[in-house]
């Protein structure tokens, strides 16, 4: 019997998750100095041989990754493939520290329909953020707390990179403070609790 599609799309999220972290905190600790020091482009730079250190030695992440790129492809998927899918999430990380030290000279942000979000805050009302990966809801999480004081909160896992994580959080504990970790008794709650006090909850 053939998955159907979403199923299969899950089934490669999951054993993704499952998947050993490989950063360690002191190697996250050495790229960020040389990402705030040196500067972006350098730093994107030097990811492409970290890149390749880690599609080379993570067989069983760079396997799930074949499987998810033939899939979404339609097609075979080639060494190249994987790397650049290596990168472009080694590149999101790289920019997550960026966004969080509320660094938006490096980007060109385009915020649209903010009017939306700023007519329901205006409400009192709370309501439920629907995000994808089509553009960056980190953005909005980071220019939302930092720069619009926006009421946010989102509902995230972080069970998974937990190194990364305590990084990323220790660099902005006002942006860490707005996520509601998933699948605890009390989740739905302060979800509840949230949309009650006009919080928006991204998801």
């Amino acid at each position: 019997m053939t998955p159907k599609p979403f199923a299969a799309e899950a089934l490669v999220a999951d054993r993704w998750g499952n998947l050993p972290e490989r950063g360690t905190p002191a190697l996250l600790r050495v790229i960020a100095w040389i990402a705030v020091h040196v500067g972006r482009w350098t730093t994107r730079l030097l990811l492409y041989p970290i890149t390749l250190y880690f599609v080379i030695s993570a067989r069983e992440a760079r396997r799930v990754s074949y499987e998810y790129l033939r899939r979404v492809r339609g097609r075979s998927a080639h060494w190249w493939h994987v790397f650049l899918h290596f990168y472009c999430f080694a590149a999101t990380i790289l920019d997550r520290l960026y966004l969080l030290r509320s660094e938006f000279e490096h980007f060109d942000v385009a915020l649209h329909d903010k009017e939306i979000l700023l007519r329901k805050i205006e409400s009192g009302k709370g309501c439920i953020l629907l995000g994808s990966h089509l553009g960056s809801f980190e953005v909005l999480r980071a220019l939302g707390v930092t720069q619009q004081n926006f009421p946010l909160k989102v509902l995230m896992d972080t069970s998974h990179n937990q190194n990364i994580t305590r990084f990323l959080d220790a660099l902005n504990a006002k942006i860490a403070n707005t996520v509601i970790v998933p699948d605890r008794p009390d989740t739905l709650l302060r979800v509840k609790e949230s949309l009650d006090a006009g919080f928006l909850v991204g998801m």
